[in-house]
């Protein structure tokens, strides 16, 4: 059983476990736990040299991409049928297997 609200997921880069913080409250949050701007980025678009900490209003692209749509959603969702699904709900199952 999933909690019903998920606030916080630790994000793995490459083999780096631990190496940032995706947030969730009004907006998305995403912050790398390293202050090194020289350290592996979450995605092309979002370097840490840039800055630490980003936000927006909807999932970030590199983390929508790996929400599990048609097929592996619906099994999911057989799963967890009364569970709420939301994207962070989505990215806590799937883990470390998105590409």
């Amino acid at each position: 059983m999933l909690p019903e609200k998920i606030r916080s997921l630790q994000v793995s880069i490459g083999d780096s476990d631990h190496a940032g913080q995706l947030l969730k409250g009004s907006t998305y949050e995403f912050r790398y736990l390293s202050p090194d701007p020289g350290q592996a980025s979450m995605a092309l678009l979002m370097p840490a040299r840039e800055k630490l900490t980003w936000q927006d209003g909807d999932l970030f692209p590199p983390m929508d991409q790996n929400l599990p749509e048609g097929d592996l959603f619906m099994k999911v969702r057989e799963l967890f049928p009364k569970q709420p699904m939301t994207p962070m709900h989505l990215l806590t199952l799937i883990g470390r297997n998105g590409h």
